[in-house]
């Protein structure tokens, strides 16, 4: 697997989504994930132009299950998933927490898998095309997370240096 690595640097430009996205597939993805707000409806619409056309590519969303977005218009299909973050059950947690005097002011929280606040879209377009292996191998590593047989570093606190090394890593 080759990762490519591009940055927007813009939450709120589709058309730089857009333009990433042609680059990107243009250089051989297959799939391409975006973490760029409303710059990644750039890439929906590119990964929906290019299934329409024939070619065999795909889009990951984030935040939510980004498919439900476009339920109803073709873009839904070609959103084989999305990396969900519970932001809306963080604050919830949060509101809670402060009604009930017990949120920790002035301190940090890293929250994961084991607290709901991430995840992946299991939806009717991931069961269909994602194959069975792979959803199984999903299933084993969030088992295996859950358990706390594996870990998951965070960037928060890292030093500038390892967290280069990781990213050069992944290219």
């Amino acid at each position: 697997i080759e990762v490519l690595t591009d940055y927007a640097n813009a939450f709120d430009d589709p058309g730089k989504g857009s333009t990433l996205a042609q680059k990107q597939y243009n250089d051989g993805a297959y799939v391409i994930f975006h973490a760029a707000g409303a710059t990644g409806n750039g890439l929906i619409k590119e990964a929906k132009d290019r299934r329409e056309a024939g070619e065999d590519v795909w889009a990951i969303g984030v935040d939510s299950d980004q498919a439900l977005a476009y339920e109803g218009e073709p873009e839904e299909n070609f959103i084989i998933s999305s990396a969900i973050k519970g932001v809306g059950d963080s604050i919830f947690n949060s509101i809670r927490r402060h009604i009930d005097g017990e949120l920790p002011y002035g301190e940090y929280e890293i929250l994961g898998l084991t607290d709901g606040a991430v995840g992946l879209a299991d939806n009717d377009i991931y069961q269909t095309v994602v194959p069975e292996d792979i959803r199984l191998a999903v299933i084993d590593a969030e088992s295996k997370l859950l358990a706390g047989e594996v870990t998951v570093d965070s960037a928060y606190g890292m030093d500038e240096a390892t967290l280069k090394g990781i990213i050069d890593g992944a290219q």
